[in-house]
């Protein structure tokens, strides 16, 4: 078996990036984009974790394709598939 490296996003549980003041945000979002909060937030995870989550991943991807990273998916039959990101 091959060894695997992972790169995970550890954003902090308690909603914060770090102590200190919050900053409250105010944004336009599509339908689609308010389906996939309401889901999650059905799952018990709320908009605010959500959202933090999404952008710990997304600036985790980001570094990595900045350093000439690819960015894979792996399907459970082995099936890879390259994530590529539009600038």
């Amino acid at each position: 078996m091959s060894e695997m490296n992972r790169a995970v996003a550890h954003p902090q549980q308690d909603g914060q990036d770090r102590p200190g003041p919050t900053t409250r945000l105010s944004v336009n979002i599509g339908e689609a984009t308010a389906q996939v909060l309401q889901k999650h937030k059905a799952r018990g995870i709320s908009i605010t974790e959500t959202v933090r989550r999404a952008c710990a991943v997304y600036d985790l991807i980001e570094s990595e394709a900045a350093k000439g990273s690819k960015i894979q998916i792996v399907d459970r039959d082995g099936t890879t598939r390259e994530l590529l990101l539009i600038p």
